[in-house]
């Protein structure tokens, strides 16, 4: 890869808008909804501030994360209209509970470019694995309402007993006409850690979901499909660190103003709130793949098990605290 110390600034940001959640899903690898970053969360001057910052940046993308990133829906509007008028794309991932026609159309109007939700199987499996019933409906109301408004995508995670619910899944998609289904392994971390022996897939359940995946991907190409389905690798980031190449710099920034490089390791480089993106980013925080004792931690993480962060001594990831390193 051609060496990109000449960007300013990151390339993509995901940002934590809030860590408030309306579900308390079994899966969940931050916590979202009960942890320390509730105690001190951006208010809406922190937040515009940061987003003045990224502008100057000029980052490619941004995605807006969280927790439930509608439970802050004026923000979201606010960010949104700024970004977009200063063309960067901007993305927005839900669990679909709070959309209606108003705010799709306004989402729509304020120029986000795309938006995931969460289908995590049927109706069964969705509402099991999001710990409260009546989600699935909305979820599927909110693909319905976007469908037509904005590009959208559907977000699967793979769990002990909706494996066989991904062809149904697809059929909902593919007639809705969104873009794409990603999927990821489920993450040993958060309540997906705490929930491990009765939510994560079984070696032969993750075969079968890999078998699935070709057979729906040769399906879409023979006929020619314009939907796709992404297997993502949620740890292939690690590797890149920890060969120290030099990558595309991506930034998470936590709903309390932490600065992450991975969004699945509590380490944080700064706080936009005391020090400033802009400020930490001419202070060397592109370059801390460069960090020893980060790339040391990041090539102990070579498989997906590592990320309980046993034998790491690190905390229990987002619920008791991030520690510090210095970017550089």
């Amino acid at each position: 890869m051609k060496d990109k110390s000449y960007l300013i600034g990151p390339f993509h940001i995901n940002f934590d808008i809030t860590n408030r959640c309306n579900l308390r899903c079994l899966h969940c690898y931050n916590y979202s909804g009960e942890n320390f970053l509730n105690d001190n969360e951006m208010n809406d001057e922190e937040v515009l501030n940061l987003i003045d910052d990224i502008i100057l940046l000029k980052p490619f993308s941004m995605c807006l994360c969280g927790g439930e990133p509608l439970l802050r829906k004026q923000l979201v509007y606010r960010i949104a209209e700024m970004l977009s008028k200063n063309n960067i794309i901007i993305n927005l991932v839900s669990n679909g509970i709070l959309m209606d026609e108003d705010t799709a159309g306004t989402l729509k109007s304020v120029g986000i470019n795309a938006i995931q939700i969460s289908l995590d199987g049927m109706e069964k499996s969705h509402d099991k694995l999001r710990n409260k019933e009546g989600v699935f409906i909305k979820a599927i109301n909110a693909l319905e309402i976007l469908s037509s408004k904005i590009p959208t995508s559907v977000a699967f995670t793979p769990t002990r007993w909706n494996i066989d619910d991904l062809d149904e899944v697809f059929e909902v998609a593919r007639g809705k006409g969104l873009n794409s289904i990603g999927i990821q392994y489920m993450m040993p971390m958060g309540r997906g850690n705490e929930n491990i022996d009765t939510v994560m897939p079984t070696e032969t359940d993750y075969r079968r979901l890999i078998s699935k995946i070709y057979s729906l991907k040769k399906r879409i190409a023979e006929e020619n499909q314009s939907i796709d389905i992404e297997w993502n690798d949620p740890i292939e980031h690690f590797y890149h660190i920890s060969e120290r190449e030099k990558w595309y710099p991506q930034l998470h920034i936590r709903s309390n103003g932490n600065v992450t490089i991975s969004p699945y390791l509590p380490i944080y480089f700064g706080n936009v709130k005391t020090d400033g993106l802009l400020k930490l980013c001419s202070n060397g925080l592109l370059q801390v793949y460069q960090n020893d004792q980060f790339v040391d931690i990041c090539t102990k993480i070579r498989c997906l098990n590592d990320l309980t962060l046993n034998g790491l001594n690190l905390p229990s990831f987002c619920k008791e605290k991030d520690i510090y390193l210095e970017s550089i």
